[in-house]
Formats: structure tokens, sequence, C-alpha cells
């Protein structure tokens, strides 16, 4: 399901747009590992399928440790690179919720980098373009994946699209009456 907004031109026409919006919920492969998190963020997940505010979400699995050298990890790499690149234009970080540190091998001697990224994560993407990853911070304001999928819940509740910042839904009756304390 297509969502519609609206979106203003320099001659105050109003044209419509057509944005998808998708998500991919990565998950790390230890079954163990954050259970209730992991399941919480897949029912909010499937409860915005279901209300037709997302086209699709896929549940994706990676390692719990990812070696950025390591062949068989290049998708969790490739992934983990592109997620770097959407936080630096967005101007937001993926630590500490991605972990990113050396590792030596005690048996070759060799060193490389490793990441352990969280339990969960989300990847949201409207028309295919990444538009948001969470967990993710700015400034002191950390976004995690269930906050995010929440926030696009009571974005279409509410009108309004959530914060880029903090996550949260801000509406114009909330702008307002933040405004007029």
């Amino acid at each position: 399901m297509d969502r519609d907004h609206l979106i203003g031109s320099d001659s105050d026409a109003v044209a419509r747009e057509t944005v998808e919006r998708t998500l991919e919920l990565w998950v790390r492969s230890t079954p163990t590992a954050g259970g209730a998190v992991r399941e919480r963020a897949l029912e909010h997940a499937t409860h915005l399928v279901s209300r037709g505010l997302v086209e699709d979400v896929q549940v994706r699995e990676w390692p719990s440790v990812i070696d950025r050298n390591r062949r068989p990890e290049r998708e969790s790499v490739a992934t983990l690179e592109a997620f770097e690149r959407w936080a630096e234009a967005a101007d937001r970080t993926l630590e500490p919720c991605f972990r990113t540190r050396e590792a030596v091998s005690t048996i070759t001697g060799e060193s490389t980098v490793v990441c352990r990224p969280p339990t969960v994560a989300l990847a949201e993407y409207h028309d295919g373009d990444l538009a948001f990853v969470a967990p993710s911070r700015a400034d002191e304001a950390v976004v995690d994946a269930c906050t995010r999928l929440e926030a696009l819940a009571r974005r279409s509740d509410a009108g309004a699209e959530p914060d880029e910042r903090t996550g949260e839904t801000n509406t114009p009756e909330l702008e307002r009456s933040q405004a007029n304390p």
C-alpha cells in the first residue's frame, strides 16, 4: 500500500507524491539474545503492514559479530556500511548501539575490525532509499527499533512524520501545546 503525502511548491500549489515504505528488521542470529525485544519489534512491524502503513517487512538475520574482512559476511558488511553512510549524511551516529572494535586472533596474531550489531535493528526505506536506521543517536537522543516502529504507527494516527532526531511524532496540536505551556 502506497502512502500519499502533500508537498507544497513555491507557487503554493500542492502536488501529490506517492512514497512506498518498506522495513527491514535485522536480528542477531543468537536465538536467546533479546527474544522479548525481537518479538515486540516483529509484532509492531507486522501491525504496520496490516494497517497499510508500510508495504512490506522483511526479517533479516546477521551474525552476533560481523567481521568486516570475512567473505561469508559480505552482505552484513555491505548493510552495515550502508547504515554508516546514512548516519553520516543524516548527522546521526550508530555508536554505541553498533559496537566496533579491533580484534586480534590469539592463534594467528592477525587483527581485524569487528562490529557487534544490536539485538534488533530497523532499516526504513522510502521508495527503496534508506531513510532511517534504528538504533541510532543524534546528540543524546537514542532512537531504538521499537521506539521508531511505535512512532511510525502514531504518524498515521496523528497525521505527522516522526521527528528524525528523537523518533517521536510531533503533531500540530503537540507543537502548539509545547509553544504555549
